[in-house]
């Protein structure tokens, strides 16, 4: 991946996690203002305007997310503001992995932006990647891991953040990761640590 590109993907990132937390914080879903971002399209437009719900500007000479004014003056709905920022030091981590040309930075950042309401495909982070499914596993496999597993070492790096915090319920964790069920959610992050989450946080905690 260019520089250029790197910047493009790091722009519509950090603008998606920023929407999102603004959404969450004020319970605001109408369109926003307009979006620009430096760099040409990377896929059809209509792509970035499901993602924003607004146009979109591209090759812009600064990147801007312009939002109207009565969502900056609305009051905010929540007061658990954590959940939203409890992942600022992974978050950072990935950014920089990401203008370093990491590839698994990347997908990360990839599969991060389109949770809690998707979980990313192997033939979605393919295609994100301008790759054929195949070229794309061959390059996973060059840094010796698999899509699945970086899946689930995304997840489960997010839900071990979470659960850090006892005011984030176990519900509200399953939803980040991506999960319809806590059944479901419990399931699998005993499969990706050995621990149930209750019993991870208990130890986090020192019980």
């Amino acid at each position: 991946m260019q520089d250029a590109d790197a910047e493009h993907v790091i722009q519509v990132f950090l603008f998606a996690v920023l929407l999102g937390g603004i959404r969450d914080i004020t319970g605001y879903l109408g369109d926003i203002v307009s979006v620009s971002l430096t760099g040409k399209a990377h896929g059809a437009e209509s792509a970035y305007r499901e993602v924003f719900g607004a146009p979109v500007v591209f090759s812009a000479k600064e990147a801007t997310l312009v939002l109207p004014k009565a969502v900056l003056e609305a009051p905010i709905s929540t007061s658990n503001i954590d959940i939203l920022t409890k992942n600022e030091p992974m978050l950072a981590s990935l950014v920089r992995a990401s203008r370093e040309n990491n590839l698994l930075a990347t997908l990360k950042m990839s599969i991060l932006d389109h949770l809690p309401d998707k979980t990313l495909t192997e033939e979605e982070a393919a295609a994100s990647q301008n790759l054929s499914l195949r070229t794309f596993q061959r390059r996973i496999e060059a840094e010796g891991t698999r899509f699945r597993t970086l899946l689930d070492q995304t997840r489960a790096e997010l839900a071990e953040s979470l659960l850090a915090d006892r005011t984030v319920s176990l519900s509200e964790i399953s939803y980040c990761c991506g999960f319809s069920e806590q059944a479901s959610f419990s399931r699998a992050f005993k499969r990706w640590t050995g621990q149930t989450p209750s019993a991870y946080r208990e130890a986090l905690q020192g019980g």
